[in-house]
């Protein structure tokens, strides 16, 4: 029972502040369809299994957008089916999977060792993996813009370069 009163007063906190910043649009539907979709891929293990098509899914106004790597009729109509119908869906035909972006994102740290990344996240608006680095001027970056081609070429990686001050040795 606290967890709905919780719930509810967030969701009326959340409608409240939209309405005063002129953001007038009721997400309620929307975040339903998502919560049904997220339960369905979830496992007894409580753990979230993403199928192979998913490429993500996040709010756009009222709707809830949903990205595959295949938009036909048999995939439009399995989503619907694991959103109960839910007519705040839309769909959006993407590159990569979620799988393979978190895979990406797993595997950061790793493939980055010994080069400063201040940070790094799957952008689901626009399917792909954020990597911000910081570069000293006085180091030379040629090997680590060959890793970011490379990885590039994998994966579409959209990578944000911060480039540091130079520093006093």
């Amino acid at each position: 029972m606290v967890i709905i009163l919780v719930v509810s007063a967030f969701n009326v906190f959340t409608n409240a502040y939209a309405h005063d910043i002129g953001f007038d649009c009721d997400q309620t539907k929307a975040l339903e369809a998502y919560n049904d979709l997220i339960n369905n891929f979830r496992k007894e293990s409580r753990m979230i299994t993403y199928p192979d098509e998913f490429g993500g899914a996040y709010l756009d106004k009222e709707d809830l957008i949903i990205q595959l790597l295949d938009t036909s009729d048999d995939y439009v109509q399995k989503y619907r089916v694991l959103t109960n119908y839910s007519d705040s869906i839309r769909f959006e035909k993407v590159v990569n999977s979620y799988n393979s972006l978190l895979s990406l994102y797993d595997d950061i740290d790793e493939l980055f060792k010994g080069y400063t990344i201040n940070g790094y996240g799957v952008d689901v608006i626009n399917n792909n993996l954020k990597v911000s680095f910081g570069i000293n001027h006085k180091v030379v970056a040629k090997p680590l813009w060959a890793l970011l081609l490379n990885i590039m070429e994998k994966c579409q990686v959209i990578i944000q370069v911060l480039s540091l001050p130079p520093t006093k040795l």
